[in-house]
């Protein structure tokens, strides 16, 4: 429950503080996403009544920021995917969010990040997605100066290629397949 005191803020708000926090931290040389304040709830979908209290910024890519989120409905950690404010306005960004959302939440494989939900709000368009709590193949690999073991690797590799095929069966291509968006389950060596 938000207190009253605080005033839901809107999308455009929540990205202006993301986008200084995160610039600020880079710019520290820290390298970590600023943790936003436990108050900050995305606004209320109408038609879901859909509103994750958005605990921190966990990513940004070149459309949209992510962040970890509590989804008071279903009692849960989710990941809240959210397109950026200034492509919330170009018509083919949006359709192109809209798209993807639908194209992922119809496939079901253990190494694809499920899909939950989808909405808008104050015209800000979001994704709600399974929080993988753990970190990507980019960050494990920089935790190995003469490389990453040659077992966990081709574990990785074997099941990041098992879902680049079965999505392509499904006629969906990953237009952006990099370390940075393979994400990795903490404590899960054996199966990643």
């Amino acid at each position: 429950e938000v207190p009253a005191e605080h005033p839901t803020p809107t999308l455009d708000d929540m990205f202006s503080r993301a986008d200084i926090a995160m610039y600020a931290a880079k710019r520290a040389g820290k390298g970590q996403i600023a943790l936003y304040d436990s108050t900050m709830v995305l606004p209320e979908a109408a038609d879901l009544q859909y509103r994750p209290l958005l605990i921190e910024a966990i990513g940004s890519g070149g459309m949209a920021v992510v962040y970890k989120a509590k989804c008071h409905r279903l009692n849960r950690l989710v990941a809240v995917k959210v397109l950026k404010s200034d492509l919330a306005e170009d018509a083919d960004f949006r359709r192109r969010f809209r798209d993807e959302s639908q194209a992922v939440a119809m496939l079901s494989h253990p190494n694809i990040v499920s899909v939950y939900d989808r909405g808008s709000s104050d015209g800000q368009l979001w994704i709600s997605m399974r929080f993988i709590d753990g970190t990507n193949a980019e960050r494990a690999l920089a935790e190995y100066a003469g490389g990453m073991p040659p077992d966990r690797a081709v574990r990785i590799i074997s099941r990041v290629a098992s879902a680049l095929d079965y999505a392509h069966r499904h006629q969906l291509l990953h237009r952006d397949v990099k370390p940075a968006n393979i994400l990795l389950a903490a404590g899960a060596a054996d199966d990643e």
